[in-house]
């Protein structure tokens, strides 16, 4: 079953978290995907399973998040535009050929988005994830720059 956080206005003053709910907050709103929110938990925080699901709960009692279920979570429709995508995809085949299109896709994958879920919010995350398949430092700053400058420009 797939999840997702929602955080929620907190509404009590002086509301105490332990460093365990600290590293749930910070690296849910880092990565988006339930599944690899906890394995980076797991890995970098060496938190249990049993850990994170004390401290998730904890933090739903304390009201400041709610953890949806897959079915209970309605994409949006993407605000990015087509012409994004295309230069995307010229850009990164540029840098790695073509396996440009299955990096991209697999990447949407990782955040459990599609092109046509993707918000404008996520963007620079997809950037760095497909960056990061790129081996040559000089490709990968030659490629962030020219999505950088798309978008500043178009979007």
């Amino acid at each position: 079953m797939k999840y997702k956080i929602e955080f929620l206005p907190v509404l009590v003053e002086n509301v105490q978290i332990t460093p365990a709910e600290w590293a749930i907050v910070v690296v849910s709103m880092r990565q988006p995907d339930f599944n690899l929110m906890i394995a980076q938990l797991q890995k970098r925080f060496k938190m249990s399973q049993e850990n994170i699901k004390q401290s998730l709960s904890s933090l739903q009692k304390k009201r400041m998040i709610k953890l949806l279920q897959s079915h209970e979570v309605d994409p949006l429709p993407s605000d990015i535009p087509d012409a994004f995508w295309q230069k995307l995809s010229a850009e990164l085949s540029k840098a790695i050929g073509p396996i440009a299109d299955i990096v991209i896709e697999d990447a949407l994958a990782s955040f459990n988005l599609s092109k046509e879920t993707l918000s404008s919010k996520n963007i620079y995350s997809l950037i760095e994830r497909v960056a990061a398949e790129i081996d040559i430092a000089g490709e990968k700053k030659r490629f962030q720059e020219a999505m950088l400058g798309f978008i500043k420009e178009h979007l």
